[in-house]
């Protein structure tokens, strides 16, 4: 499973679309806030044989954006793919299984110009493999998970150290997940093991904050059975900040940390009416509540991103004024716009974004497009 970027979480059946449209429909009178119109491009529709269930998009030094899609390209495993800013696609990596398939968290620039990233499954271990690969599209294996020492990895994080680290959702020695430290020729250090106690299913991977910790969330469990955000020293000494509740959220996805030293981030689930929410919280775990959504205005946020403006901006997977998932734009102290709302076939079930260099807002949804199998899209502010 995965997201925002945590495309598992995004539900995207037609019930549950439907179901959402007509809480919508009873909600609407009392709607406060206010619906933009911005100028919405698709710039990419895929169609399995291209690729199936874009997740994951990142800018790359020389302009064009690069991700990963979970499924489809010319072995049906999932493939690295090349977009330039006017959505011509380039595939640059078709996976077949033996090294790697459903790369479903995308890809991270390093220092050395190259890209890496991870399959959820697949390698010689069956459970997933970290990867690089060069912007011409040759790909090196650099790790195969075996369960033991980790299954299903995700997003990838170069820290200070020059390493890489990441989390596992499943394995390692309580089967419940973990942190990893990877050189780049392949060395793979298990940094902690997740143990229920402490947290289960750490989908989101890891921030490196200003003090040189490791912070992330855990999906499941904890001290308040939903979820919690943790920081992690380098050597891997665990604290948990915050135990979610259900009351304070559930199911948290990815952390960001913004210019005033805080950190941002929300909840799948959870909050005042269920449908997750934006949260802030210290570095000693302080939390604060910014907005809860209550399908009117969008249901079951992803990721956040803090733009150029010092504005937060997130997509919703369901909910807002189609049932279909919005864009919306949250400040500080809690203030939100919505900014756009998917629907129809343009593109469904939103799953990840981020603000180009033209400071334009580009994303994937997994689902939507001309053949319904996923697209890339252009926001203009």
């Amino acid at each position: 499973m995965q997201t925002v970027e945590l495309v598992a979480q995004f539900q995207s059946s037609a019930q549950k679309r439907l179901t959402i449209a007509c809480q919508i429909l009873l909600m609407c009178a009392g709607l406060t806030v206010a619906a933009h119109a911005q100028t919405f491009t698709t710039l990419l529709s895929f169609d399995v044989t291209n690729g199936l269930h874009p997740s994951g998009l990142k800018q790359g030094t020389d302009g064009n954006f690069y991700g990963t899609t979970v499924n489809g390209g010319a072995n049906g495993e999932g493939e690295v793919f090349k977009m330039t800013p006017t959505g011509a696609l380039t595939i640059l990596h078709s996976f077949d299984a033996t090294d790697g398939s459903q790369p479903n968290s995308g890809v991270t620039q390093a220092t050395d110009g190259n890209f890496y990233g991870t399959a959820a499954a697949g390698g010689a271990g069956g459970d997933g493999t970290v990867f690089k690969i060069t912007s011409t599209g040759t790909l090196t294996t650099l790790a195969s998970f075996n369960r033991t020492d980790g299954e299903d990895p995700g997003r990838l994080l170069q820290a200070k150290d020059g390493n890489f680290y990441g989390t596992t959702v499943d394995g390692g020695a309580n089967g419940d997940g973990e942190v990893f430290k990877i050189t780049s020729t392949g060395t793979l250090t298990v940094l902690h093991n997740f143990d229920v106690s402490d947290g289960k299913f750490p989908k989101s991977g890891v921030i490196q904050g200003t003090d040189g910790n490791f912070y992330g969330t855990t999906n499941l469990n904890g001290p308040g059975a939903y979820g919690t955000v943790f920081k992690m020293t380098p050597t891997g000494t665990l604290t948990t900040l915050v135990g979610f509740n259900l009351s304070n959220g559930a199911y948290p996805g990815g952390l960001l940390q913004g210019k005033d030293g805080n950190f941002y981030g929300t909840t799948v689930n959870g909050g005042a009416y269920g449908y997750g929410e934006v949260y802030k919280m210290t570095s000693t775990g302080a939390l604060t509540i910014l907005h809860s959504f209550d399908v009117s205005d969008g249901a079951y946020p992803g990721a956040l991103l803090q733009a150029t403006d010092g504005n937060f901006y997130g997509l919703t997977a369901n909910g807002g004024g189609n049932g279909d998932g919005e864009i919306y734009k949250l400040t500080s102290t809690g203030t939100l716009t919505i900014l756009y709302s998917f629907g129809g076939y343009d593109a469904l079930d939103p799953a990840g974004m981020l603000q180009g260099k033209d400071g334009n807002f580009y994303g994937t949804t997994v689902s939507g497009g001309v053949n319904d199998d996923g697209s890339v899209w252009k926001l203009v502010p």
